[in-house]
């Protein structure tokens, strides 16, 4: 998990999915690796990849902001805005004074209005 991380700030992206996938070998019910590895997919704009990893963060830990947050950003991405809207929804309840989530959420209500 640390090489992972490291390989994430060093903007290592692919490596970085490297780390957690193996990470993931050795513990499949751990929602952070699986919310990491998405974070990682997301700066490869592999939205899809994204989204799937956060749904099965979100099933392992249903109270996981970042998952419903890096979720709602892959969604957006592809296009899903109304599931989006949802996800960020859901962080900012489980997480009120989360700036980024309530941003996201107002912009695309905005581009709905």
């Amino acid at each position: 998990m640390s090489q992972g991380n490291q390989a994430y700030k060093d903007k290592q992206w692919q490596k970085a999915i490297g780390f957690y996938s193996e990470a993931i070998k050795l513990s499949s019910d751990n929602a952070t690796y699986y919310s990491n590895r998405a974070q990682a997919y997301l700066e490869l704009g592999s939205y899809l990849q994204a989204e799937s990893d956060c749904t099965k963060a979100i099933s392992l830990d249903k109270k996981n902001v970042k998952a419903y947050f890096r979720r709602g950003r892959a969604r957006e991405m592809l296009g899903y805005y109304t599931d989006a809207i949802d996800d960020f929804q859901h962080a900012l309840v489980l997480e009120p004074t989360n700036k980024m989530a309530s941003s996201a959420a107002e912009r695309l209500r905005k581009l709905f209005q």
